[in-house]
């Protein structure tokens, strides 16, 4: 069975920070990776377990890989005692770099200086596998 992989990259408004968050359901997941790559431009691949709406068939499962290009920060602080996440932040900030809380503070889908499990980044690719 081969595997298909469907790339959409946000940074080239091919699909927008609103669209993923209604295309995917991005609650209720788990964490199954993250590579982080220290090179001269750094960047994360963030693999998630989670949902995707689906008009013909409701819903489905699926794995996402989060791609965040020329990192500008990253912060975590983890005891690994669960891979699930209950809710998560993507937003684009005002200064045009995208913002992914996986343990946010609070589900308003805003930055918070309390966030856990931050990444900025200058561009943002999801990947399905």
């Amino acid at each position: 069975m081969a595997v298909q992989r469907v790339c959409q990259t946000v940074s080239n408004n091919n699909m927008t920070v609103e669209q993923i968050i209604s295309n995917y359901i991005l609650t209720d997941g788990q964490i199954n990776s993250i590579t982080v790559n220290f090179n001269e431009e750094p960047s994360a691949i963030v693999t998630l377990n989670t949902r995707k709406r689906n008009p013909e068939n409701g819903v489905e499962d699926v794995t996402i890989d989060i791609r965040l290009n020329t990192l500008t920060h990253f912060d975590i602080v983890e005891d690994f005692e669960s891979r699930s996440f209950s809710d998560l932040t993507l937003t684009r900030l005002t200064n045009g770099e995208y913002y992914l809380s996986l343990d946010p503070y609070d589900n308003s889908n805003q930055p918070n200086e309390r966030d856990n499990f931050v990444f900025k980044c200058k561009t943002l690719t999801i990947g399905e596998q």
